[in-house]
């Protein structure tokens, strides 16, 4: 037999014998053959050196994971094979699913080769780990296999887990257990609060926590509470329960000063209960403010729970007093002047913390005064004398802080104010006695700094401050201020003994900002005491201002109203530019009655409104329609604004029916309208209006005709006549957009003009004059019997007015500028001549003026600024006016005033106008058609406080026997107005005969006054006749009537033949010349000695001879009497010769730099062809050395080439420094300028209308005052820049060119040669005014200059020099002779010698002439 496990096998003999005892038998030999067998592999869980193959082991709950097998011995082990195939592991009979496994330790890492699979049933999982491996990798893995439970409280049965191997023959091992005890353990509570505790100050206790939540997972019951501090700040702070009160399962302990304890035998919840029942309670009378940290754990009995804490906090409560323990002294006496500390004192407060805080303060100090022995209390100056220091928390002392005044106060009784910081506040108080022991020694008194700040354009004189100082001294030797003494700047300011501080000299900001004045004051003392002080006196660049800006008061029947005639513009220099100003009235105005529509408000704005004259309008406002025809549609602000027609439809038409329209066929009448065409049809008739009755009596027709060629054409028809009466091509009114069309009509001279657009397109002679009767209607949009005319678009703002319009009212109804009035209420233009652009916007409300001009313009233009308000009113009312003014810095002011509408309460006068805006008015009676002349058919009559009069009187001023006035009797009769006639008819009374008439009825009947010749119109002792007309209310209730001013009709007699040439007279002759702009004619008469003015007249005044011209030094310039430029220069500017450097003077020492020796060419004119003349003027010629260029002038005449891009002048010093150039660049159109060294370049772009470079004489001014640069081109401001430049000292060694650069200072610049011509090139040291710039520059051509109106058109000519102006037929003399005044005659630079003026007047048949002669 072998038992060897694995025995060679290598064969085996054995030898047998016999043997008898005596002899063997023979050898026998047998051969045993070995056969191997697979063994099975060994599992050996234990490990080689212990008993047995099995294993054992403990899971503690809560524990870690525990290898099923020996961790460090455990092995597999096979006799015959090396290596293994797989290894499994079986957990079996699980009885804490989901919590408990086994695994490969995660630490362990699987030999290479090997894989891991699980697979689990019902109640077990096994884990094979498979692959071939070695014996000692399977032994790790074996060694690696441990088991685990999550699970709090397990199953305590013994878990059984089978451990089988396998070889690689599929053999597998004896399966081995190894067995898993459970041990549990005890777990420890778990404890969550919630709470915020706060502790009153005197409360019984407070609660701690809100909530508890006591957790454990293996004992129900808990055992004790346990509650600490962490910090315990009094032993009377303590915990509690009441549940533990006569509760046999809760004992209280305390186990130190800190901790409390609840011993318990009470499950969770009541557990739970017993700890939201714990309090904390404090009896200290102050416990300490501190917060406290208290910590809470509950225990099993075997276990303590987690610790948890929280914040308890103390509020505490002011409940104590302070206490004054001393006052030390309290009773004192201290000297004069003495600053110490008076006394001390000490007082408590038991309160913690800021309740216990205490605060002194002094609470009330009584005076008693040493003349009277009268006590004050609290009086600042001697409060301020004392204070309270604190000395430590319950201390403090009284201290004096400066000397008292024994001559003012004999005794002080500071009662000192002890508080806590609690709340609320508690309080003690002290007193102390302070008796003032005097004596003599104070100084004047007086600030020692003093600052004030002033405008630039203070006045000499003025107030710069006044200082106030005193004297503390009781005695009268003693306590007045004798004298107060500047001790510098004494140029500028002076002091007198009241302390008044005033200006002597002109203040300049950029010369001195800032002054700092000392000041002396000096008693009347026996010696005498001093103080001194320093003023310092901002100089400030105030924005520009208003003062005097007075309240007007607007009176209820007054037009127009000044606002502020007193206005006055300061605060800073009046030479300084305004550049705008403006006047606003308040948005909301003080609207009364209806809403205006857009119609009543432009009527309103060209003050054409029917309160002033009659205006017809084709609308019914009421029911929102044009009289007759569509309805017209609405908005928010207008009861009725157009009317839309549309003909592709049905026939729409407006209409004021017959018997609605006044007689139109012996008054001049205007008819205005707005349109737009919305159809564009070929040969289309667009019937805009109709005055007729039917198809065959046109009495008045326009129409617009589409001809198909994109050409618009305009028919009227008058009268039966048709007319083609223009075409006109630049203004198309089919292309959809708004237009106006304004016919005007005389019928008795059968004149008719037409405006579209504000363009005349026709002024047409009828053949024949209109007749009237009661059958005419005025349609719009068609005429009766055609429908081929009717309209297609919108037509509004359609109005008959009885009058014709002038050139401003077509411009005001056909503008669309906002300028239109509000309810009445508007400002109105400055009423005196000015040079400002003044603008009204805002319905009128906003009137901006605009312009660069000095203080004084602008003052003068908003002096004559007046408002307008119309209505009547009922109650005074206030309406505010805003000033405003921007200065040439931009900088803005701002002032106001108030417009206070007054009802006066008392009858105000009726007002008459004769043709609804103007009180006088010219008419005109005509000799050949021996007519009778209505004078007043657009008479106005308006009252603001009556509707009623009881008269009206029409009288003949200067009457002569073939004169006569009358009036229509029927109208009067059907009025019910009585008339008395003169029986010369000289004048005519209207009365309602002793009663009282609307005065629509008396505006009736004067709208018929007609003026008739009834004799030989040569005795006649003159052209002009005048009529006035007055009228008289009826008087409010309890008031007397009042009478209107007169209104007058001018009538002009036109004589039947053309007799004699217009004559004019009054031309003072010889007529020295006084000024560059002479007045020619300020006094001169127009007239006609046999009357005739129905011919176009013309003026024509020509210069007829003159003095011969002075040659000019400059070649291309002509002037006359132009002798030097030097000598226009020291007369515009006043400067002696001396004082300015004239650059291009001849002279041998000015040489070109470039080997060229040479003088200046041609005089003083430098020619410059941009490549060779550059010249360099020494300091011997002109010493520039030590120049400050910090403020300087600079005149230059300059004829540039077109190619020129070069420098007119620089000034270096050797090192190639720029301290001052002057350049052109005519590629780009501009001047650049450079002053001091490190300067940029200042660029002036001189924009489109200034051009250099086009061949002409042009004149270049540089006025630079640090660091504001200002140049001119001829006369003009271009602009205004800032200089960056930082050295303004010309050297002792520089060098000034004139025309360029030479390569050698600046080579990149070499080529920057001025190409043309310079002249009057002049330098001076010191900056010039806006003013001086414009006379160097000066005018030499002489011109003549007149202001055309009222259709006179005055045009000027040069050669020859002369004025013409030219009126029309219907222009009366008297505006020729307005024209002819305005005549002036300029000429800036006049030679000496005389000058021949021609006057010719022709009326086309006749003609006349006079002279006038100049003189200088």
């Amino acid at each position: 037999s072998n038992e060897a496990e694995d025995p060679p096998s290598t064969v085996r003999q054995i030898r047998l014998t016999v043997s008898d005892g005596l002899a063997d038998s023979p050898v026998e030999i047998v051969n045993v053959n070995l056969g191997a067998v697979n063994d099975v592999p060994h599992v050996d869980l234990n490990g080689p050196l212990a008993n047995g193959f099995d294993f054992a082991t403990t899971f503690v709950e809560e524990g870690a994971c525990i290898p099923v097998a020996n961790a460090t011995s455990a092995e597999v082990t096979d006799f015959d094979s090396a290596q293994l195939s797989q290894i499994t592991a079986t957990l079996t009979g699980i009885m804490d699913a989901g919590f408990e496994t086994i695994q490969l330790d995660p630490l362990f890492t699987l030999p290479l080769g090997l894989i891991i699979s699980v697979t689990d049933g019902v109640d077990w999982r096994a884990v094979t780990i498979s692959g071939n491996g070695s014996l000692a990798n399977y032994s790790e893995v074996l060694q690696s296999i441990y088991y685990c439970n999550t699970r709090d409280e397990p199953s305590m049965s013994a878990r059984t887990i089978w451990v089988q191997a396998q070889d690689e023959q599929r053999a597998n091992s004896t399966r081995q257990s190894s067995t898993i005890a459970i041990q549990l353990i005890n777990d420890a509570p778990m404890l969550n609060i919630t709470g915020t505790p706060v502790f009153v100050d005197g409360s019984a206790g407070v609660t701690l926590f809100t909530s508890a939540n006591v957790t454990d997972p293996d004992s129900a019951t808990m055992r004790s509470v346990t509650v600490r501090f962490i910090q315990r700040y009094s032993p009377n702070e303590r915990f509690s329960s009441s549940l533990a009160t006569g509760n046999d399962s809760i004992t209280e302990t305390t186990l130190d000063p800190y901790i409390y304890v609840l011993n318990i035998d009470l499950p969770s919840s009541s557990t739970e209960a017993l700890i939201r029942n714990v309090m904390y309670a404090n009896t200290d009378p102050e416990p300490s403010p501190e917060t406290r940290t208290i910590c809470i754990v509950v225990s099993d009995g075997a276990k303590t729970s987690n610790e948890v804490c929280l914040n308890m906090t103390v509020e505490l409560v002011n409940d104590n007093g302070p206490i004054l323990v001393s006052v030390n002294p309290a009773i004192t006496n201290v000297s004069e002047n003495t600053v110490s500390v008076i006394s001390q004192l000490y007082a408590t407060d038991s309160d913690y913390g800021v309740d216990g805080m205490l605060t002194f303060a002094i609470e009330s100090v009584t005076s008693v005064l040493t003349a009277t022995d009268a006590p004050s209390t609290n009086i600042p100056a001697t409060r301020s004398l004392f204070s309270i220091v604190s000395t430590g928390a319950n201390n403090a002392s009284l201290v004096l802080t400066a000397g008292l005044d024994a001559e003012q106060y004999r005794l002080h009784n500071v009662t000192v104010l002890i508080s806590d910081g609690g709340t609320p506040v508690r309080e003690a108080r002290g007193m102390v006695s302070i008796t003032v022991i005097g004596v003599n020694d104070e100084r004047p008194a007086i600030a020692p700094l003093l600052s004030t700040t002033i405008s630039e354009g203070l006045l000499v004189g003025d107030t710069v401050i006044v200082l106030m100082a005193s004297d503390a001294d009781a005695h009268a030797q003693h306590n007045t201020i004798s004298k107060y003494t500047l001790l510098n700047n004494t140029d500028t300011f002076a002091i007198d003994n009241q302390g008044v501080m005033t200006l002597t000299e002109a203040l300049d900001f950029y010369k001195e900002s800032e002054y700092a004045v000392g000041v002396e004051i000096e008693d009347n003392g026996s010696p005498p005491l001093t103080a001194s002080t320093t003023v310092f006196v901002q100089v400030a660049l105030f924005d520009p201002c208003f003062s005097n800006i007075t309240t007007t008061r607007w009176v209820e029947g007054t037009r127009l109203e000044v606002l502020s005639p007193g206005l006055t513009l300061g605060c800073r220099s009046r030479a300084a530019v305004v550049t705008s100003a403006s006047v606003t009235l308040p948005p909301n105005p003080p609207c009364i009655g209806q809403t205006l529509c857009q119609l009543t408000q432009r009527l309103l704005g060209c003050q054409l409104n029917e309160t002033n004259a009659p205006v017809y309008r084709l609308m019914d406002t009421a029911q929102g329609k044009f009289v007759g025809g569509a309805t017209v549609p609405t908005d928010a602000s207008c009861t009725a604004t157009a009317i839309t027609l549309s003909q592709t439809t049905s026939l729409q038409y407006a209409e004021l029916p017959a018997g609605t329209l006044p007689d139109l066929s012996t008054t001049d009448f205007t008819i205005s309208a707005r349109f737009k065409i919305s159809r564009v049809v070929p040969r289309q008739r667009e019937m805009l209006m109709a005055v007729n009755t039917d198809s065959t009596r046109r009495y008045l027709a326009l129409y617009f005709l589409n001809d198909g060629l994109n050409a618009n054409r305009l028919w009227l028809y008058y009268y039966n006549a048709g007319r083609y009466v223009h075409r006109f091509e630049n203004v198309h009114v089919y292309n959809g957009d708004y237009h106006n069309v304004i016919v005007m009509v005389r019928p008795v001279q059968r004149e008719v003009t037409v405006y579209v657009d504000c363009i005349r397109v026709a002024n047409e002679t009828m053949e024949a004059q209109m007749t009237w009767d009661n059958t005419i209607a005025l349609q719009i949009g068609r005429r009766l019997g055609s429908s081929d005319f009717n309209f297609d678009g919108t037509i509004d703002d359609i109005i008959v007015q009885q009058r014709l319009w002038s050139q401003e009212d077509i411009n005001c109804m056909c503008s669309d500028n906002d300028i239109l009035e509000n309810c009445g209420e508007t400002l109105q233009r400055p009423s005196v001549s000015t040079p400002l652009t003044a603008t009204l916007s805002n319905l009128g409300r906003s009137l901006t003026m605009t312009g660069s001009y000095n203080y004084s313009v602008y003052e003068a233009a908003l002096r004559s600024v007046t408002y307008r308000y119309i209505p009547p009113i009922s109650q005074d009312q206030a309406r505010p006016v805003t000033f405003a003014l921007t200065d040439d810095r931009s900088r803005s002011g701002s002032n106001a005033t108030t417009i206070t509408i007054v009802d006066t309460n008392t009858n105000l006068a009726p007002v008459v106008l004769m043709d609804g805006r103007n009180a006088n008015i010219e008419q005109q009676y005509d000799e050949a058609q021996q007519l009778v002349v209505n004078i007043a058919t657009a008479i106005t009559i308006t009252d603001a406080d009556n509707t009623n009069l009881v008269s009206a009187t029409v009288t003949l001023s200067n009457h002569n026997t073939v004169e006569m006035l009358d009036v229509n009797r029927t109208v009067a009769a059907s009025n019910l107005i009585m008339i008395i006639r003169a029986t010369d008819g000289s004048s005519l009374n209207l009365t309602a005969g002793g009663a009282s008439r609307p005065r629509q009825n008396f505006q009736a009947v004067l709208r018929t006054v007609n003026y008739r010749i009834v004799g030989e119109i040569s005795l006649l002792r003159m052209p002009i006749t005048t009529v006035a007309f007055v009228a008289t209310d009826s008087g409010d209730t309890g008031l007397s009537s009042v009478s209107s001013n007169p209104a007058t009709v001018n009538i002009t007699i036109r004589t039947s033949s053309n007799r004699a040439a217009p004559q004019i007279s009054g031309i003072v002759s010889p007529l020295p010349l006084a000024s560059p702009v002479q007045a020619l004619a300020a006094a001169a008469v127009f007239t006609d000695p046999d009357l005739a003015q129905n011919l176009a007249t013309q003026i024509t005044v020509q210069v007829a001879s003159r003095p011969t011209p002075v040659a000019s030094p400059i070649t291309g310039l002509t002037c006359e009497r132009y002798a030097s430029l030097l000598v226009r220069t020291l007369e515009c500017t006043n400067r002696l010769a001396s004082q300015v450097f004239d650059l291009l003077t001849p002279s041998p020492t000015a040489q070109f730099p470039l080997s060229v020796n040479t003088t200046v060419p041609d005089g003083n004119t430098a020619f410059m062809d941009g490549f060779n003349f550059h010249f360099t003027i020494l300091q011997a010629q002109h010493n520039f050395a030590g120049v400050n260029l910090s403020a300087f002038s600079l005149s230059v005449w300059m004829k540039q080439d077109a190619n020129n891009e070069g420098y007119i002048l620089a000034l270096s010093d050797v090192a190639g420094n720029r301290y001052l150039s002057l350049y052109s660049r005519r590629l780009v159109n501009q001047i650049w300028l450079l002053t001091g060294i490190n300067g940029q370049n200042m660029i002036f772009t001189l924009g489109s209308t200034v051009t250099l470079s086009d061949g002409k004489w042009h004149h270049l001014f540089v006025s630079f005052s640090r660091p504001m640069a200002t140049i001119f081109i001829d006369g003009a401001n271009i602009g205004s820049q800032d200089s960056t430049g930082t050295g303004f000292i010309v050297p002792s060694s520089y060098l000034l060119y004139v025309g360029g650069r030479p390569s050698t200072i600046t080579p990149s610049l070499s080529n920057f040669k001025f190409s043309g011509e310079l002249a009057g090139l002049q330098f001076w040291n010191d900056a010039s005014t806006e003013a001086q710039a414009a006379c160097t520059h000066g005018d030499c051509r002489p011109s003549l200059s007149a202001t055309g109106s009222d259709g006179i058109v005055a045009a000027y000519s040069e050669s020859p020099l002369s004025m013409t102006m030219t009126g029309v037929a219907s222009t009366v003399f008297s505006s020729y002779q307005t024209v002819l005044r305005t005549l002036s005659y300029t000429n800036e630079l006049a030679p000496t010698g005389s000058w021949n003026l021609t006057y010719t007047s022709t009326d086309g048949s006749n003609t006349a002439s006079t002279s006038q002669i100049l003189t200088n």
